[in-house]
């Protein structure tokens, strides 16, 4: 996540305005979270930054969410509370990234779709 906070809340603004939803890769890689707490000077990853800021909501798709950390998630219930979806990339997973904590976000009633994410990763766009 390399969107300044500014950025990523006049998004969220500019979607509601038009009424469309966010795609967003949202803790993708492992190093991700380390570049959160180290540059917002928090104690905490990218999902309960992304929280904190209020960024979350239901017209979110956050992509991958492979580096998460279902604790703190799952603690504060933010994703299924306010409706994030998330899509995990399973060719992609295989070949570079890692999985999301799929049955921990089912059984918290996160939606999650699947999805084939972009060619340079996935050049047949196929999700096996």
């Amino acid at each position: 996540m390399n969107a300044t906070d500014g950025l990523l809340l006049a998004t969220t603004d500019t979607a509601k305005e038009l009424k469309t939803g966010i795609h967003m890769h949202v803790a993708e890689i492992a190093y991700e979270n380390q570049f959160v707490t180290e540059t917002q000077k928090v104690d905490h990853g990218t999902v309960i930054h992304l929280e904190k800021i209020q960024f979350l909501h239901d017209n979110l798709l956050a992509a991958h969410t492979v580096w998460v950390n279902p604790a703190e998630y799952l603690q504060t219930d933010c994703l299924s509370r306010d409706g994030v979806k998330e899509s995990h990339c399973p060719a992609v997973a295989m070949r570079m990234l890692g999985f999301s904590p799929i049955r921990e976000m089912l059984d918290a009633s996160i939606c999650v779709s699947l999805g084939t994410d972009e060619a340079p990763s996935n050049n047949r766009m196929s999700i096996g």
